[in-house]
């Protein structure tokens, strides 16, 4: 029965109550447009900041960067450590991809980056 019911939702199953949720924000237009704004303004700045710290932005999207670095692993470590979580990849262990943060996230990912130096 459970490996039906896996079959059934798929790999990422979302809940009655999410899916419900979702579809009222995305057909509200105002909402959309001010969270892109929002999105696009936290980008920016992320991406500047990023730039002080001479960390390349090798691609992206309004949700997260891809930074390419020779020490991908070790900034991903002790941004953890920071408390700022980021993700790397075995199969391209350059990367190290950042979401866009809040402006307080924002704030302790620039004190995390100024610890590293």
């Amino acid at each position: 029965l459970t490996q039906r019911l896996a079959g059934l939702l798929g790999s990422w199953p979302v809940s009655g109550p999410a899916i419900s949720t979702a579809t009222r924000a995305l057909a509200d237009d105002e909402w959309t447009a001010a969270t892109r704004a929002a999105l696009n303004a936290r980008g920016k700045r992320l991406r500047a900041l990023l730039d002080r710290f001479a960390l390349p932005v090798k691609g992206g999207t309004s949700l997260f960067v891809l930074v390419e670095h020779e020490r991908a692993a070790e900034i991903h470590l002790a941004l953890a450590k920071s408390g700022v979580w980021t993700r790397i990849f075995a199969e391209r262990p350059a990367w190290i991809r950042i979401g866009v943060p809040t402006d307080d996230g924002l704030a302790r990912l620039e004190r995390a980056l100024s610890d590293l130096r």
